[in-house]
């Protein structure tokens, strides 16, 4: 059994992956970065953010690694997303990382840490699907009889990016059967690198 000190350093590992990920696709959502092609454009984009998707996937699945490992012997094959989260949805519905507000900080001993939940503006699990559907109709090539093919993301790819960001920025996941929650910052503004917490709530 994994400890959860080195359960939540695999998942501090995916938020700057993911972190890093999002810096290049904001670069071409703002137009600082160009292959000079539209389509070039967003293959690239549809991949790295298929590739976040996939990471936010496995992260409820590294959270939730003792307890998905238990009921699915050959977990570690697992990586269709769809499949992953009907499965975790079986053992934890409330699997999928919860978006927070910038947290209060007291000035007491012993130091308080207090967050709001955000109601809007982040990637809904529904949504998250959503977007992989898109990257993935970019990303393979399609029948040359097809016909033009139009790309439509539904919104732009900075606000895929903001809604992305603003989901895991700060985060909270519910470990199945057990007290601790896990709080996840995406960048910590002294360093740039991410964080987990392993707290009890009040």
């Amino acid at each position: 059994m994994a400890t959860d000190l080195s359960l939540a350093k695999i998942y501090c590992n995916n938020l700057d992956e993911i972190r890093n990920r999002l810096l290049l696709v904001k670069s071409f959502g703002n137009g600082n970065k160009t292959l000079g092609n539209e389509r070039s454009d967003y293959e690239i984009v549809a991949v790295n953010l298929r590739k976040i998707l996939e990471l936010i996937a496995f992260g409820s699945l590294t959270a939730n690694k003792d307890l998905y490992a238990q009921t699915y012997a050959k977990f570690s094959e697992h990586w269709r997303i769809k499949q992953l989260f009907e499965n975790l949805k079986k053992i934890h519905p409330d699997f999928y990382p919860k978006a927070l507000m910038k947290p209060t900080i007291s000035s007491g001993t012993p130091r308080n840490v207090h967050f709001e939940f955000e109601t809007n503006g982040f990637l809904t699990a529904q949504e998250l699907f959503e977007l992989y559907g898109h990257c993935s109709e970019v990303i393979h090539t399609h029948n040359p009889f097809k016909g033009n093919v139009t790309i439509n993301f539904r919104l732009s790819i900075t606000d895929w990016a903001a809604r992305i960001e603003k989901l895991l920025t700060f985060h909270l996941f519910r470990l199945a059967g057990l007290p601790q929650v896990w709080v996840g910052e995406l960048s910590d503004p002294q360093n740039g690198k991410a964080h987990v917490y392993i707290a009890s709530p009040n």
